[in-house]
């Protein structure tokens, strides 16, 4: 696709295919999401509690474990995916209005 007078029936329907058919992996993705963040969260605060020493080193010990950086880098990852798939699905849904403003002003004879 170049420019709306070029989206074609086809690209349409495959626009319309792939936004009905990515309804519940973003929906995953979004609880995923949310559930690999609360486990990095919670990672962290077992890492603070484990630690010695000032709040303050405490924190920087916390924030800088392993254990932590691994689930908080996994959490990055599925936003990283989910953002993908949103983007995706925002130029499929554009398509989609390409189209139909297309088709809308091909039948008022535009």
């Amino acid at each position: 696709m170049t420019d709306a007078t070029s989206v074609t029936e086809e690209e349409a329907d495959r626009a319309f295919n792939y936004l009905a058919e990515t309804d519940e992996q973003v929906a995953q993705l979004v609880v995923a999401e949310k559930a690999q963040l609360h486990i990095a969260e919670e990672t962290e605060k077992t890492a603070y509690l484990q630690a010695t020493g000032t709040v303050k080193e405490r924190d920087c010990i916390a924030g800088l474990d392993p254990a932590y950086k691994q689930k908080f880098d996994k959490y990055l990852e599925v936003q990283l995916d989910r953002r993908v798939l949103e983007n995706r699905r925002k130029s499929a849904a554009l398509c989609l209005d390409l189209w139909r403003t297309k088709e809308a002003s091909r039948r008022v004879g535009g």
